[in-house]
């Protein structure tokens, strides 16, 4: 009977077992601290408290990040969960990595088009620039290798329907929908600009 009831309560007190145990994963130098955005299983925050048992977020959502206006939850067993998975964002750096495509005629020179796209979107990467850097800088002395500033990056690959290229950035989030337009709206010129460089579509911005 004993050995009966022992277990019921093992059974009983198996999350919030898990929660303690979690909590002291979430402590430590590069543990989750109030303030911080984090990501917890599809769900992403910004941390408002920790307990032995529970994570409190503030929800974010949107391509800004703004407040949904919503507390989530979360048992500090979830981190336990085989589909569970955690991402900090590194103290210091805000800022957010968005993504525009554009497909060019197959024809096009690759070279001609890496070289125009990446000075366009350093060209409206440098009206922001000193704004990363700042945070690269703060973010650097959290950890203890170098890591180089994020700038933006061309790939370029050939596909069935043309050359297609997408152009990476890292964007203030205050400031990323005005970011996001003027950097589609230069990279457009930049393409249209060339007569060798015709553009077949553009979007899929992320």
């Amino acid at each position: 009977y004993a050995g009966f009831v022992t277990a019921g309560i093992a059974v009983a007190l198996q999350n919030p077992i898990l929660a303690v145990v979690a909590y002291f994963f979430l402590m430590g130098r590069y543990g989750v601290r109030v303030g911080d955005r984090v990501t917890i299983s599809g769900v992403t925050g910004r941390v408002v408290d920790i307990s032995l048992l529970r994570i409190y977020l503030m929800e974010l959502s949107g391509p800004d990040l703004h407040s949904t206006g919503r507390m989530v939850v979360l048992s500090n067993a979830v981190l336990f969960q085989p589909t569970a998975s955690l991402f900090k964002q590194i103290p210091g750096a805000e800022y957010l990595w968005h993504s525009v495509t554009l497909t060019i005629i197959a024809t096009a020179d690759v070279e001609k088009a890496y070289s125009r796209l990446q000075a366009a979107a350093n060209k409206v990467f440098d009206t922001y620039r000193d704004a990363i850097q700042r945070q690269h800088d703060l973010a650097q002395r959290f950890i203890d290798f170098e890591t180089s500033a994020p700038t933006p990056e061309v790939r370029v690959r050939l596909t069935d329907t043309g050359l297609e290229c997408e152009v990476r950035y890292p964007v203030v989030p205050e400031k990323s929908a005005r970011i996001d337009q003027q950097m589609l709206d230069t990279l457009r010129k930049a393409v249209d600009s060339d007569e060798q460089l015709k553009l077949v579509a553009s979007g899929g911005m992320l």
